[in-house]
């Protein structure tokens, strides 16, 4: 199937529920798949069929994790910092499916963490040189994952009709502003950023890419005392599960693209 040209369409609907049959015997690769929303992407893709790479730096949820997939996927160590750990993450991803495939890749891997990047300093002393951990980790190593993700898919031959899927996760602090998370804020606008430029361009090579944003949601990423601040100030948050849908719908539906 020929991925359609970009056009501005609006935010995709969810519905309650998703047509999974199109992933069955599908390739997906997800960093940060091993602990949070990628877990669980990791786990709804394998139930749905796929073989399903799990790329992060704890290998202990790494296996774990795993060996909750029942024989449907495999654990990668990585940092996705490290350009040369991503190339062994896809290689392995390649060589160890089914089908020596990749339909499908999910951006996911991002922290958030304390931000000195404006940290009051003595004025009279030298500036400080601030940490970009955030940034190497939300944005470097999203662009690291991106580039690979469209080598390896130009690797498989269209007339084989594969996926070409990517799939990049940023957040609504990709939206609206975010008061004292100077690299998270932008490490999320740039994500999106990312998306805006190549959805114009993908579709050429039958290249999908889609992100998803989602808005507070209770897992490990979002320490304890930012969910009590949350619950304290009224403010709501996203399903796990309302997540998990989109991600299976972008994946099984060839027709979005841009979104």
């Amino acid at each position: 199937m020929s991925v359609p040209e970009y056009h501005d369409q609006g935010p995709v609907k969810i519905p309650a529920s998703v047509d999974l049959n199109g992933l069955a015997g599908k390739s997906v690769l997800v960093t940060g798949g091993a602990s949070g929303l990628g877990k669980a992407y990791s786990e709804a893709f394998a139930k749905a069929g796929a073989y399903v790479t799990v790329v992060d730096l704890n290998e202990s949820l790494g296996n774990e994790t795993v060996a909750q997939l029942k024989g449907s996927g495999q654990f990668v160590k990585c940092d996705v910092t490290n350009w040369d750990q991503q190339v062994s993450a896809f290689e392995a991803a390649v060589q160890n499916s089914p089908h020596k495939s990749l339909d499908i890749v999910i951006a996911n891997a991002g922290i958030v963490g304390q931000d000195d990047m404006f940290t009051l300093e003595d004025p009279t002393g030298p500036p400080q040189k601030p940490n970009l951990k955030t940034m190497e980790i939300n944005l470097t190593g999203v662009l690291y994952t991106t580039k690979l993700a469209i080598h390896y898919f130009r690797r498989q031959p269209v007339e084989a009709g594969r996926d070409r899927c990517l799939i990049l996760k940023s957040s609504l602090a990709g939206y609206v502003d975010l008061p004292g998370s100077i690299q998270y804020n932008s490490s999320k606008f740039g994500v999106r950023g990312l998306m805006r430029s190549l959805r114009r361009t993908s579709w050429k090579e039958n290249i999908r890419v889609n992100l998803v944003a989602p808005w507070y949601i209770r897992t490990p990423i979002l320490p304890a005392v930012v969910q009590e601040y949350l619950d304290n100030k009224g403010v709501g948050f996203a399903l796990v599960e309302d997540c998990v849908r989109a991600m299976l719908l972008i994946g099984s539906d060839q027709a979005i693209n841009g979104a």
